[in-house]
């Protein structure tokens, strides 16, 4: 009986160490890190544009803020998807940077960058970004490379407000 309640103990500990550390990932997985710091994304925001370029994209703006030793870290992602057909909404798949708009319909990301504390600017060089999900809960990850040649990643997996830019 003594290594029957021992066996339970010690996979109960086995469980509840597992959740912990579960739960730990997810919340290190909402951050931004970028020149060795990692910050913890407290808010993220999806501005919709709707359809532009003469109906042939669709344009959303992932917006992810965080705060980290007293300094505001702001990283704006414009994000185009192809409309096709009658589907008048956004896309999810990977995005490619692309400085000038592609000739063809296709995913991509058209700008983007990183401000911190409102006075330091960094446009994207270069990169890529993925989304997978859907209506306003959605996985993003984003490896850019920033004008300062220095590397900018981020995660984000969970809820978006999202706010019509163009009825405000």
């Amino acid at each position: 009986m003594k290594k029957l309640f021992f066996l339970f103990a010690l996979s109960s500990i086995t469980i509840f160490s597992s959740c912990s550390n579960d739960d730990d990932a997810v919340k290190n997985s909402n951050n931004i890190t970028f020149d060795g710091k990692t910050v913890p994304i407290s808010s993220a925001i999806i501005e919709d544009f709707k359809g532009i370029f003469d109906n042939t994209y669709y344009n959303y703006d992932f917006l992810f803020t965080g705060i980290l030793d007293g300094k505001e870290y702001f990283v704006d992602l414009v994000l185009l998807s192809p409309i096709e057909g009658g589907n008048i909404s956004f896309t999810t798949g990977t995005f490619n940077y692309s400085s000038s708009r592609p000739s063809e319909p296709r995913l991509y990301l058209e700008a983007g960058g990183l401000e911190i504390d409102q006075k330091e600017e960094f446009s994207l060089k270069s990169g890529k970004v993925t989304v997978s999900g859907s209506d306003t809960n959605y996985n993003v990850t984003a490896t850019i490379t920033l004008e300062n040649d220095k590397i900018l990643t981020l995660k984000y997996d969970g809820k978006l407000k999202v706010v019509d830019a163009v009825n405000n």
